[in-house]
């Protein structure tokens, strides 16, 4: 995130609202062809993230579980 300091600042959620905002503006912006399959993907997990949100876990839970395997 040095490229973008700010990004620093923001909560896991709020970086992924991000990221999927700006997934959807690449993809409604750009000449190349989204893959539907990984758009739909994307939208499914979106939509169960906000229909519940506390069932994610964040990137540092899972570092977590993997270093203690």
């Amino acid at each position: 995130m040095e490229s973008i300091p700010a990004l620093s600042q923001l909560t896991s959620d709020e970086r992924l609202i991000l990221a999927a905002e700006l997934w959807r503006e690449n993809a409604v912006t750009t000449d190349d062809e989204a893959d539907p399959k990984i758009v739909n993907m994307l939208r499914e997990r979106l939509e169960r993230y906000q229909t519940r949100p506390e069932a994610v876990s964040t990137w540092a839970e899972v570092k977590a579980r993997l270093a203690a395997q």
